[in-house]
C-alpha cells in the first residue's frame, strides 16, 4: 500500500483542480478584448464608412477639396454669388472633414490598441491641420469685405440666408482673427490635442493599475464569508466601481493602487497639463485676448464674472457642504473620513442594480413629459445601435456622446449619406454613445441617462439645422443631459415606497449634485488659478500644481476629509482639463437644467414644448439665448443660487430620512 504515492497524487490533483479553478476565475473577471463583446452590444461605425477602404476614399476626396478651396482666395468679394459658392465649398469641406474625424475618434475610443485605429486617428489629425492651413485666407477675406457689400447681398442672393449666422460669428470675432499667413500657421500645431492625446494613450493604455482584492460572498458557508477572496483586474473605466464597495479595505486599495500609479508618473502627467496650458496661452495672446478664460468664454458670450460669480456662491455655501460630510463621517462609523469614503452609498443598497435593458426602461418612464416621438426614438436608439455599452480592453475609460451631421437612410447597417443639408437622403445619421455600464453602479444609469440627453440634443439639432449652426455650446450641451438625469430622479424618488431604498435614492442625487457644484466648481477654481499663474509667467511644477490642488481641496471639503499622501495627484489626471475652461458648464449646466426639469416635470404651460425648441435651435443662437427659450436664464445668479439652495434643502431632507 504506497500511501505516500496515493498522498502525492491527490496534492497534484487538488493542485491541477486548483489552477483551472484560477484559470476559470481568471476568465471571468478579466477584462474581455475588443473581438470577445458581443457586437449587439457594440456600435456600429459602418453607419460612417463600412471600412477602412471607404474611410480613405473620402479622405482622398476631402484632399482634392483643399485644392478646389484655393480657387475662391480673392474672389470672395467679387459678387454675391460667388461669395455664396466660396461658402458652400468652406462648409461641405468642413462638413466632410466632421465625418471622417467622427469615424477616426470612435474607433480609436472603442479600442485604442488597434494599429489600424491608431493609424486612420493619426493621420486626421494631420489632415485636420492641413485643412486648416488651406482654409487659411477664408476669414480674414471675409472681413476685408464691405459691411454694405455684405448687406446687400444677402438681399440678392437668399442661398446666403443660411449661413448669416456663421458670417456673424466671424465678423463678431474680427479682433481676435489673425491675418492668412497669421492663421496659416496657428494651423500648423495643434499642440492642444497632442498633449491630450499623450494624456489619453498614457492613463488608458500604457498604465496597469493591477488587481483588488475583493471578498467573495460565500451563501453556502457564511462562516467562511469575507474569508473567500478573489483578485479583480482595477483599470481607469472600472475604478468607480471599487469606490462604492461597502468593504472599506477594497475601496482603500483600489484608490491606493491607483493614485501609486500615477504617483510614479507624476512629472510626466505634470508636463503634459503644462504643455496644454501653455499652449492655451501662447494661443490667446496670438489672437489678442486679454486671457485664457476670456478666449474659452468669449464664443459662448458668456461673460467672465458668471464664472466668478459661481466660485463665490458655491464657496458661501461650504459650511453646508461640509457639515454633510460630518454626517457621512458619523454614519460610516469611521473615526477619519478619506476621499475613497465620498462615493459608498450610506443608505443600504440592498442589491440595488439594473441591468442595461431594465436601465434603458427606466429612463424612457422618466422622459413622459415628452412627447412619443421623443422618447420612442430614443428607446429605439438605446436598443439598436447608439450605445457602445462595456468595457473592453483598449476601450476609452468614462462616456460620451459624439456625432456628425449628415442625412441618410439605414439600409443593411450602413448610412446612406443624402448630398443635401436639408435631410432629403431621410433623418439625421444617428447619434454615437460611449459608456463602461455596470448595473451594479448605480452610477452607470445616470450616465447612461446623461449621454441620451447629449444624444437627443444631438438628434434635434442636426435635424432642424443647416451644418453652418447645428453645433451647440458646451454650456448647452450640458445643461440638456442634465435635464434627463435630474428627471430620472426625480422619478425614482417618487415612484420608490421603500424609506430605505428612497432614502438610497435621494442620497445617490445628493452625491451627483454634490460632484457637480462643489466637486467641479473646484477644478473650475482650480484650473484658473493655474492658468493665471502661468499668464504671470511663473513656472508650473508638479509641486505647484500639487500644492493648488490640495489648498482648495482643503477649502471645498473642510476639515472633516482628510486626504491620502497622492490624493493631490487627482488635479493631474482629470481629461476635462484638457478641453480649457470645460469644467466650470458642469456647474453652471446642472443649475440650467434643475430649473428646466422642474418647469418640465410640473407641467407649466407648454414647458416641454419650449423645451424642444431649445433643443432644436442647435447652434443658431448665442446659448444664454437659446436657454431663454426654455424659460432659463443662466446669465442671472438666481438660477445657481436657486439650484444651491435645491441641494441645500435635499441635504436636510436626507438628514430627516436618516
Amino acid at each position: 500500500m504506497n500511501v505516500g504515492g496515493e498522498r502525492e497524487q491527490e496534492q497534484e490533483q487538488e493542485q491541477e483542480r486548483k489552477k483551472e479553478r484560477e484559470h476559470r476565475e481568471s476568465r471571468e473577471t478579466a477584462v474581455p478584448v475588443r473581438e470577445q463583446v458581443n457586437p449587439q452590444h457594440c456600435w456600429n461605425t459602418a453607419d460612417i464608412y463600412p471600412d477602412s477602404k471607404a474611410w480613405y476614399s473620402d479622405h482622398g476626396r476631402l484632399r482634392n477639396s483643399l485644392k478646389q478651396l484655393k480657387a475662391y482666395r480673392g474672389t470672395l468679394g467679387s459678387s454675391p454669388r460667388q461669395l455664396l459658392s466660396g461658402l458652400e465649398s468652406w462648409f461641405f469641406l468642413h462638413k466632410l472633414l466632421e465625418k471622417l474625424e467622427v469615424f477616426a475618434f470612435l474607433n480609436r475610443a472603442a479600442d485604442g490598441g488597434c494599429h489600424e485605429n491608431q493609424q486612420i486617428d493619426d493621420q486626421i489629425r494631420i489632415t485636420s491641420a492641413e485643412v486648416e492651413q488651406a482654409a487659411g485666407f477664408f476669414e480674414p477675406e471675409i472681413l476685408d469685405l464691405d459691411p454694405g457689400y455684405i448687406a446687400a447681398a444677402f438681399h440678392q442672393e437668399p442661398g446666403l440666408l443660411p449661413y448669416k449666422r456663421a458670417i456673424d460669428t466671424i465678423i463678431r470675432r474680427k479682433p481676435h482673427i489673425l491675418t492668412e499667413r497669421e492663421e496659416n500657421l496657428t494651423a500648423l500645431w495643434d499642440g492642444t490635442r497632442i498633449t491630450r492625446k499623450a494624456f489619453t494613450e498614457l492613463v488608458t493604455a500604457d498604465l496597469d493599475f493591477g488587481r483588488v482584492e475583493v471578498p467573495i460572498e460565500s451563501q453556502n458557508n457564511p462562516q467562511l464569508q469575507g474569508r473567500l477572496m478573489k483578485q479583480l483586474p482595477l483599470t481607469r473605466a472600472n475604478l468607480s466601481r471599487f469606490l462604492i464597495h461597502p468593504d472599506r479595505e477594497v475601496r482603500r486599495q483600489a484608490y491606493l493602487h491607483t493614485y501609486k500609479v500615477y504617483d510614479q508618473h507624476k512629472h510626466t502627467l505634470a508636463a503634459l497639463y503644462e504643455g496644454s496650458i501653455r499652449r492655451d496661452i501662447v494661443s490667446a495672446r496670438t489672437r489678442k485676448y486679454t486671457s485664457c478664460r476670456e478666449m474659452a468664454l468669449f464664443p459662448d458670450a458668456v461673460p467672465e464674472k458668471v464664472y466668478d460669480s459661481l466660485i463665490g456662491a458655491v464657496r458661501k455655501r461650504l459650511p453646508e457642504f461640509h457639515d454633510f460630510f460630518r454626517i457621512r463621517k458619523k454614519q460610516l462609523g469611521v473615526s477619519i473620513l478619506r476621499p475613497y469614503d465620498l462615493s459608498v452609498p450610506l443608505a443600504p443598497q440592498q442589491g440595488i442594480a439594473f441591468s442595461y435593458n431594465q436601465a434603458v426602461d427606466l429612463i424612457i418612464e422618466s422622459l413622459r413629459p415628452f412627447p412619443a416621438s421623443y422618447t420612442d426614438m430614443l428607446r429605439n436608439g438605446l436598443l439598436a445601435g447608439w450605445v457602445d455599452r462595456y468595457e473592453n480592453r483598449g476601450k476609452q475609460a468614462g462616456a460620451f456622446t459624439a456625432g456628425y451631421y449628415g442625412f441618410g437612410t439605414r439600409k443593411d447597417g450602413r448610412g446612406t449619406e443624402s448630398n443635401s443639408d436639408t435631410g432629403d437622403g431621410g433623418g439625421p445619421v444617428h447619434p454615437y454613445i460611449l459608456v463602461n455600464y455596470k448595473p451594479e453602479v448605480l452610477r452607470n444609469l445616470f450616465t447612461l441617462a446623461h449621454e441620451s440627453g447629449h444624444a437627443m440634443h444631438t438628434w434635434y439639432s442636426i435635424k432642424n439645422n443647416p451644418f453652418s449652426c447645428y453645433q451647440y455650446s458646451i454650456l448647452e450641451a450640458e445643461t440638456a443631459a442634465n435635464v434627463h438625469e435630474l428627471l430620472l430622479y426625480r422619478h425614482l424618488i417618487a415612484e420608490e415606497q421603500d424609506p430605505s431604498r428612497k432614502a438610497f435614492f435621494l442620497e445617490r442625487q445628493l452625491g451627483d449634485l454634490i460632484a457637480k457644484l462643489l466637486r467641479q466648481t473646484m477644478l473650475a477654481e482650480f484650473e484658473h488659478a493655474v492658468h493665471r499663474e502661468a499668464e504671470e509667467d511663473r513656472p508650473i511644477t508638479t509641486d505647484m500644481l500639487r500644492k493648488t490642488f490640495r489648498n482648495l481641496a482643503a477649502d471645498y471639503y473642510g476639515p472633516e476629509v482628510i486626504p491620502e499622501v497622492v490624493s493631490d495627484l487627482e488635479g493631474l489626471t482629470i481629461p476635462h482639463l484638457y478641453t480649457r475652461y470645460y469644467v466650470y458648464t458642469y456647474p453652471l449646466g446642472a443649475s440650467a437644467a434643475l430649473a428646466a426639469a422642474e418647469a418640465v416635470a410640473g407641467g407649466e404651460g407648454a414647458a416641454a414644448d419650449r423645451y424642444l425648441e431649445f433643443l432644436k435651435s442647435g447652434g443658431s443662437r448665442d446659448p444664454a439665448d437659446a436657454l431663454r427659450m426654455a424659460g432659463v436664464d443662466i446669465l442671472d445668479s438666481f438660477t445657481l443660487e436657486k439650484a444651491l439652495d435645491y441641494t441645500v434643502r435635499l441635504m436636510r431632507d436626507y438628514r430627516q430620512l436618516r
